[in-house]
């Protein structure tokens, strides 16, 4: 009976165990105006391993990771049209972490090109331009004083 017991209490603390050694972080995506923004990626990446989570938002622009590895994090949120957020995060053993995000729209970029159709040199012989010196001069005279 008392092995049972022991038994019993070892399979119920086992999981609280298992659980205490990893870190959870959640928090909610949202723009500049407050509006939450569904469908952005969350990307988590373990600093030291290299481990990568992507999560998306849901409906409500929220995420949630559960059971991350404690030690030092990069996170980042992005969506089409804004500009990414990063954040560097510590999570510790047993830690249950928000970290919101704000994404700010990105600036429009757009690159024009220019073409056009310039006739070739003609590099094979060259002509002297032929105008009169004295029909592309006019001569001045100048008074000196108001007309």
């Amino acid at each position: 009976m008392r092995s049972a017991l022991m038994c019993v209490a070892l399979l119920v603390a086992l999981p609280a165990l298992g659980q205490s050694f990893g870190a959870n972080v959640g928090g909610a995506v949202s723009d500049e105006t407050g509006a939450l923004v569904p469908g952005a990626a969350v990307t988590i990446i373990h600093a030291l391993n290299g481990r990568k989570v992507v999560l998306t938002t849901g409906e409500r622009g929220d995420y949630r990771a559960v059971a991350l590895q404690p030690g030092d994090y990069d996170f980042s949120a992005e969506r089409s049209g804004f500009a990414p957020a990063t954040r560097r995060v510590t999570l510790v053993v047993g830690a249950d972490a928000t970290l919101d995000f704000v994404l700010r729209v990105a600036a429009v970029e757009s690159e024009t090109t220019v073409t056009a159709d310039i006739p070739p040199i003609e590099q094979t012989r060259s002509q002297r331009h032929r105008s009169s010196p004295k029909a592309n001069w006019t001569h001045y005279r100048s008074s000196g004083g108001a007309s």
